[in-house]
């Protein structure tokens, strides 16, 4: 069993002062067999409203709005995964 630290930051610094602002975002690991997100940690600004949701591929996404006006857009995503490799130690014939 192994942990895995994994990190996302996206700044943007738009020219002039936008509103409505709507984003998504695919940077959260994918939980499947031999992989699991065990810490998950989430900071935008600024953001009136954000969830999950998924994509058609079943990623998780983040996806929000921004309804005020601003010039800078922050997004930080961290977290831990714990990586099982036993998946992989099989015998080929199998596959």
């Amino acid at each position: 069993m192994h942990y895995l630290k994994f990190f996302y930051e996206q700044r943007i610094d738009f020219s002039k002062p936008v509103h409505g602002h709507q984003f998504v975002y695919r940077c959260i690991p994918k939980s499947e067999p031999g992989q699991e997100v065990e810490q998950l940690n989430i900071k935008i600004s600024p953001c009136d409203f954000w969830s999950y949701g998924w994509d058609t591929y079943r990623n998780r996404t983040i996806y929000g709005t921004t309804k005020k006006k601003h010039q800078k857009f922050f997004l930080r995503v961290h977290g831990i995964i714990k990586k099982d490799w036993r998946i992989y130690d099989g015998d080929d014939q199998n596959l």
